[in-house]
């Protein structure tokens, strides 16, 4: 049984302004109050007395209520740990293992302003959701997450932003230079190291989007779990966002 915990909403992406939204999934996908029908209420109490705008709640059961939310059906990659280190490489694929022939140092921190400039180049180039600066500063030091760089020849090829809750980690957010290829393979390997030192059990890949990346995630061990994204969106601000997305 897992131990019940006071819940916070420490891990929210702030945008610059009045708008604010939160998501559970750095609560964890396993054991935690995510997917616990029983603390649903406490978490939207909470994030009301919070003043969020939107709010997002990852259900990979498929028992939380879902009555005034929009819901998505959406896939997640998920590597069940094995009990040593030593047993990665036989279920990483031959294009992994290459890689991390590859000379890249990782080493844990990183400067959570020069992690944004990273992610920001890194996404707004393909046009995706870019996780605001004030959001990554706010968990710089947090005890449920751990930053990773990593360099070749002393420049920054790499970053990674990991989270943890009971017995998972998360790969949350990275950004990489262009000509570092096989970098996000060395992150993550020290990543999923770590974690197995911490007695983690699931090594969460985040959701996929789309078939590159579930190939990549697959080509690491990793198994596709369907599961539920419940979001609301509340307040003149939410609207405004609303009508801009033509919704």
């Amino acid at each position: 049984m897992v131990a019940r915990r006071r819940l916070r909403l420490s891990l929210c992406d702030q945008k610059e302004g009045a708008y604010k939204s939160a998501s559970s999934l750095g609560y964890g996908c396993y054991g935690g109050p995510v997917g616990n029908s029983a603390r649903f209420p406490e978490f939207m109490d909470l994030a009301r007395k919070a003043g969020f705008s939107r709010l997002e709640m990852v259900d990979f059961r498929n028992r939380l209520p879902d009555t005034g939310f929009t819901l998505k059906e959406r896939v997640a990659h998920i590597l069940e740990l094995p009990d040593s280190p030593e047993e990665l490489p036989a279920i990483y694929s031959n294009s992994r293992r290459r890689s991390l022939r590859k000379e890249f140092l990782v080493e844990t921190g990183a400067d959570p302003r020069e992690f944004y400039r990273l992610h920001r180049e890194t996404f707004s180039s393909l046009k995706t959701w870019v996780t605001p600066e004030k959001g990554i500063i706010a968990l710089s030091g947090s005890s449920v997450a751990r930053f990773y760089t990593a360099r070749r020849h002393d420049e920054v090829a790499g970053m990674l932003l990991v989270l943890s809750y009971g017995p998972e980690a998360m790969w949350w957010i990275s950004g990489r230079k262009l000509w570092a290829e096989g970098v996000m393979t060395h992150l993550l390997h020290r990543a999923i190291v770590d974690a197995m030192a911490e007695g983690k059990r699931f090594f969460n890949l985040g959701g996929t989007d789309a078939p590159g990346p579930g190939r990549f995630k697959e080509s690491l061990g990793a198994r596709p779990y369907s599961y539920r994204s419940l979001a609301v969106e509340k307040g003149p601000l939410a609207l405004a966002r609303k009508i801009r997305r033509g919704l």
